[in-house]
């Protein structure tokens, strides 16, 4: 396999990946100091990725690609992000990354990394009709509503993402999933007004909810009700009159 073959020569001599840190990951090196070597960085950076792009098209197997992705490719160019997130300094190489960290499940890295390229309007690739806000919130969507399905805990990441994109633009309907998972969560958890204030939005965006905001709500009125009624034990008895106040 010729594309193979490029893969694995790519992956020799200086770009082989070094010691490897405790994600998996080549230990960081660091951004150049001076603009020129920088703008050299970036340069050959840019010509590798734009090799291994044509030599991953080449592959016809999805999951072929998926292990190229997770053995090669990623710990070849995490390193580089890093340092560039390390420096507040942005690169196109961030958002091809972005997509291939959550096409092999590396959830805390790509949100990691998506976390940056919002905060610094760093764009998808060129050939994505999805903008990033509404690429992420449809990726992490499907993770953890797999991850909640399967009783594992989505957290920190869905939450960060919730956080960061509420307020940012994307279509109606991937507003309304959000806001109904934070709100099935919230409701999970025993957070009953969370769960009745996310579903509710998730409603005004047109997610089908009545029946879990209805649940939310009468067990947010329920536990009021029992907050608000005093329990017996915690009550104070009066004090019996002294001497001096029946005289």
């Amino acid at each position: 396999m010729g594309h193979m073959t490029n893969f694995q020569q790519r992956m020799t001599g200086k770009d082989k990946p070094g010691q490897l840190n405790k994600d998996g990951y080549a230990v960081v090196a660091s951004m150049p100091s001076s603009t020129i070597a920088r703008q050299q960085t970036f340069a050959k950076m840019q010509a590798e990725m734009d090799g291994d792009l044509k030599s991953l098209k080449l592959i016809q197997s999805v999951k072929e690609k998926e292990r190229v992705k997770k053995e090669n490719l990623v710990p070849k160019y995490m390193p580089f992000a890093d340092s560039l997130i390390a420096a507040a300094q942005t690169h196109p190489i961030l958002g091809i990354l972005l997509v291939w960290l959550f096409d092999i499940k590396d959830i805390p890295n790509a949100v990691r990394v998506a976390l940056f390229c919002i905060e610094h309007a760093i764009p998808m690739p060129e050939w994505f009709k999805r903008d990033l806000p509404t690429f992420l919130c449809d990726v992490i969507l499907e993770w953890a509503e797999a991850e909640v399905e399967a009783g594992r805990s989505v957290e920190p990441y869905f939450s960060q993402v919730y956080e960061l994109t509420k307020e940012l633009d994307m279509p109606d309907q991937v507003r309304a999933k959000i806001f109904r998972l934070q709100g099935l969560i919230a409701y999970e958890k025993g957070d009953y007004a969370t769960a009745v204030v996310t579903l509710q939005e998730a409603a005004d965006f047109g997610a089908s909810v009545k029946t879990i905001l209805g649940k939310a709500r009468k067990k947010l009125e329920a536990q009021a009700n029992t907050d608000g009624a005093q329990d017996p034990a915690d009550a104070v008895e009066p004090k019996a009159d002294s001497a001096a106040e029946k005289e």
